[in-house]
């Protein structure tokens, strides 16, 4: 009788000669996920105010599924979606004015669609004609040799108006502004600015 130790031996010989080992297999679940989700399609408008549009789109298709929308407004980022929202709101608009958006998919590999179909919206005009009160306060909490930065009061807007759209901060008595911020942000850092220099701001 051949010892168990023996019989493993022989059998171990054996498959090495007959060249039998493991292989292993590639999973296609496992590879890299390369392929972009289908564009968005229908996308269209279904509602608009003074300052908001809403919008619409069929859902995109996608090897391993959609995670996100993001819209897009004349080719600026706006906000995203869930993967499963097929709607969108996009808010903070001006009144009268028309506007381009466009919506992309994206999985959670990062793969990016190519742009939906083209959604265009005008804003309806504001019958709101009382502007919103003087900023006040408006004072420097910090220099340097080419910036400063400047701090004021939240301005308010008349009951039943459209709302603070934002603030512009203007230098010297100058027509355009040098920084703006959206209605919460209540401070501005103004640059290329000359050393030793005087300097006149409104908000």
């Amino acid at each position: 009788m051949v010892p168990k130790l023996r019989r493993k031996l022989i059998v171990a010989g054996a498959l090495a000669a007959l060249g039998v080992g493991l292989v292993a297999s590639a999973n296609p679940a496992l590879a890299a996920d390369t392929r972009p989700p289908s564009p968005p399609t229908n996308n269209h408008v279904t509602g608009v105010t003074e300052t908001t549009v809403a919008l619409a789109w069929n859902r995109s298709t996608d090897n391993v599924g959609v995670a996100e929308y993001d819209v897009f407004k004349q080719g600026q980022f706006m906000l995203k979606v869930s993967g499963t929202t097929l709607n969108a709101t996009v808010t903070k608009l001006t009144p009268g004015t028309q506007y381009v958006f466009t919506i992309v998919a994206r999985d959670a590999a990062g793969n990016s669609s190519q742009d939906s179909n083209e959604a265009v919206a005008t804003t309806k005009p504001s019958n709101d004609h009382t502007p919103p009160s003087a900023p006040t306060g408006l004072h420097s909490t910090a220099q340097t040799a080419s910036t400063i930065t400047l701090v004021w009061n939240a301005s308010t807007d008349n009951a039943g108006g459209i709302g603070l759209g934002g603030y512009d901060v203007f230098q010297n008595g100058g027509k355009t502004p040098v920084a703006s911020t959206d209605a919460s942000t209540r401070t501005a850092s103004v640059g290329n600015l000359n050393a030793s220099t005087t300097y006149t701001f409104q908000v």
